[in-house]
């Protein structure tokens, strides 16, 4: 941004990323709360004073030159930063890792254990991914009752409106019996998925 004449002060991360209510398979109090983190209306830190007292200072023609200038300026930090990471071959090795455990005979069958698991709880699914894909769909559509329109409501309006809903309540409500009752399904399944993960990596090594 200083090539283009502009300060510009980091965004705490704690402002950008959701810190309190992200998604914790490993717990049952998270389950029990939250389900599987769909109907969590995130929470971030304030950004900075300091941030917001500089962008006051630059004029409307200055504000939309920063605006137009910055997007260029975060994907080239993004991946300046990801290059010094290793994030592409990180990322590559997770892949090649994970497939590996997927088309595992034993955790072919630890899957279908967690299938006769949910299904005596009450919850048939192919997966934990696919129990939480189509539980998303049907969020998505209670959303857009809730919210009506097409405008674009800021998070706590929407999340006060949503807690009003008869909809979303019940939606809610489905959400943490579905996550609480396949817990110990997924515990299960987790167990052995982190095995053979761990096991694969290794054997590389």
């Amino acid at each position: 941004m200083k090539s283009h004449g502009f300060q510009y002060l980091p965004k705490d991360p704690h402002s950008v990323v959701d810190v309190e209510d992200a998604t914790d398979f490993s717990s049952l109090a998270y389950a029990r709360t939250h389900g599987f983190g769909i109907s969590v209306f995130p929470h971030f830190t304030p950004e900075a004073a300091e941030a917001k007292s500089y962008m006051k200072t630059l004029s409307a023609a200055s504000l939309k030159d920063y605006d137009a200038a910055l997007p260029g300026c975060v994907d080239g930090s993004q991946h300046t930063a990801e290059k010094e990471y290793g994030i592409p071959e990180a990322n590559s090795e997770w892949a090649r890792v994970d497939g590996e455990v997927q088309h595992d005979s034993r955790y072919q069958s630890a899957l279908q254990t967690w299938r006769f698991c949910a299904t005596a709880a009450g919850h048939p699914a192919q997966s934990r991914l696919a129990l939480i894909t189509d539980l998303r769909k049907e969020y998505t559509s209670v959303m857009a009752g809730v919210q009506g329109g097409k405008q674009t409501l800021p998070q706590g309006k929407l999340a006060a409106l949503a807690a009003r809903n008869p909809a979303w309540q019940k939606f809610h409500q489905a959400e943490l019996d579905a996550a609480v009752a396949t817990f110990p399904c997924s515990q299960a399944a987790d167990r052995t998925y982190v095995s053979i993960f761990l096991e694969r990596l290794n054997r590389k090594g």
